[in-house]
């Protein structure tokens, strides 16, 4: 049965061969285009990752050449298989199945819920799971997707009826797509976009994701006359409002989706709307539970507290970052 070893991160199938996830190795399976994910990507990597990844890591400036593992789906006797993670365009969980018939999944970020832009993630049969479990705490606990669909609708309209410019704020690969998404959707709008967003934007149309959105250059003087822009999320701060308003002689107001809004940690925004690519508390319960997984190592986010909600139920889990190294068993 394939083997997870936490403290290199990887899982080692029954005649040695080891894959690294989401970290760098010999071969290195790539749930993401997101960096904290794929930054370590190098040419001497064998990599397993979906086309849309590869293309995004392209897209917002990963130069290096990238060697694409072409034989995964047989690899040492086992059977090698990505699914939907939803999160992104090209999200993947990534599935191994031995000759015995036992299953081990790793699910990357993941989101069970489908978005405007992205499929939900799929549900894996196994007998092992590693599971990010971000939001992997009670207290989290998501609006509807709609609602918030509706929040956004609603802010962005009174802002434009008010004569007011408004910026948005989401991660560059994601949840900026999403807002795109919305604001098209949902108001008739085509927003501004910065250079990179534009570029990520460009992969997701290609893939079949209908965006509508136009660069400065492009917005040119209509700028002044009032805009709806989409930007990164880091660079949205009272200096960026001040500076657009000394720019364009109009008020900008600023918001941001995440789902670290949904307990008021956003702060320097007129507002914050609870979006988030993840799974909440429930969603991951519902999630695992699905699975009929028998042993789940839970990393990143609230992996103790998670762990300990699923012992609660019955299930063997423990935190699968915490684990010293050699140790390959779960220990309470």
């Amino acid at each position: 049965m394939p083997a997870f070893d936490s403290p290199s991160f990887s899982v080692s199938l029954a005649c040695g061969t080891r894959i690294f996830l989401d970290r760098p190795g010999g071969i290195s399976f790539v749930s993401h285009a997101h960096s904290d994910h794929s930054s370590f990507v190098r040419e001497s990597h064998s990599i397993i990752a979906s086309e849309q990844s590869i293309e995004l890591m392209k897209a917002r400036g990963h130069s290096r050449r990238v060697n694409m593992l072409e034989n995964y789906p047989k690899l040492d006797g086992a059977e090698l298989e990505m699914i939907d993670a939803g999160h992104v365009l090209g999200a993947r969980q990534l599935v191994i199945k031995d000759a015995d018939g036992t299953a081990f999944a790793y699910t990357g970020d993941f989101n069970p819920h489908a978005t405007l832009t992205c499929p939900k993630a799929q549900v894996p049969q196994c007998d092992e799971l590693v599971v990010e479990c971000t939001y992997g705490n009670p207290r989290w606990v998501f609006p509807s997707r709609e609602s918030v669909y509706g929040q956004v609708k609603g802010w962005v309209e009174a802002c434009v009826e008010e004569g007011q410019s408004c910026v948005l704020g989401g991660y560059s690969l994601g949840k900026a797509q999403e807002l795109i998404a919305i604001l098209n959707q949902y108001c008739g709008i085509t927003p501004v976009v910065e250079g990179k967003t534009g570029e990520v934007c460009k992969v997701y149309c290609r893939h079949g994701v209908k965006l509508d959105f136009a660069s400065i250059e492009q917005a040119g003087d209509d700028m002044a006359k009032g805009f709806v822009a989409v930007v990164p999320i880091h660079t949205v701060s009272p200096q960026l409002s001040s500076a657009l308003e000394r720019q364009y002689g109009r008020p900008v107001r600023t918001a941001v989706a995440t789902g670290w809004a949904l307990n008021g940690m956003v702060a320097g925004v007129d507002e914050a709307f609870a979006l988030s690519d993840h799974a909440d508390f429930p969603s991951l319960l519902r999630f695992v539970e699905a699975t009929g997984a028998k042993k789940v190592w839970c990393v990143h986010g609230f992996a103790n507290e998670f762990a300990y909600e699923l012992r609660k139920k019955g299930i063997h889990a423990g935190n699968g970052e915490k684990l010293k190294e050699g140790q390959m068993r779960l220990g309470f």
